[in-house]
C-alpha cells in the first residue's frame, strides 16, 4: 500500500514540474522538491534515491532558471518510477 501511495506521489511530482514549464503550480514544485529529498534521505544508500536528491536539486534549479532538458528527464524518471511503484 506505501509503495502505491508514493508511486502516485511520484506522478504528482512529475505533473508539477511538467507545469513550471508553463509557470504553473510553484508550490506543487515546492511540495516535490520537499517530498523527494525526504524520501531520498531515508534510503540514501540506494540508487534510485541518490537519483531522487538530485532530481530535487534540479528541481529547484528548474524554480528559479526556467525549464530545460534536465527538467524533462527528471519528468521521465518520475513517471516511470511511478509507473513500476502502481503496477
Amino acid at each position: 500500500m506505501l509503495l502505491k501511495i508514493l508511486g502516485f506521489l511520484d506522478f504528482v511530482a512529475a505533473i508539477s514540474v511538467f507545469l513550471l514549464k508553463f509557470d504553473i503550480a510553484l508550490g506543487f514544485a515546492w511540495f516535490a522538491v520537499i517530498y523527494l529529498l525526504i524520501k531520498g534521505g531515508i534510503t540514501i544508500k540506494c540508487w534510485a534515491s541518490i537519483i531522487d536528491v538530485i532530481s530535487a536539486i534540479i528541481i529547484i534549479f528548474t524554480i528559479f532558471k526556467g525549464f530545460n532538458i534536465f527538467s524533462g528527464l527528471v519528468i521521465v524518471w518520475l513517471i516511470y518510477k511511478g509507473f513500476t511503484s502502481l503496477f
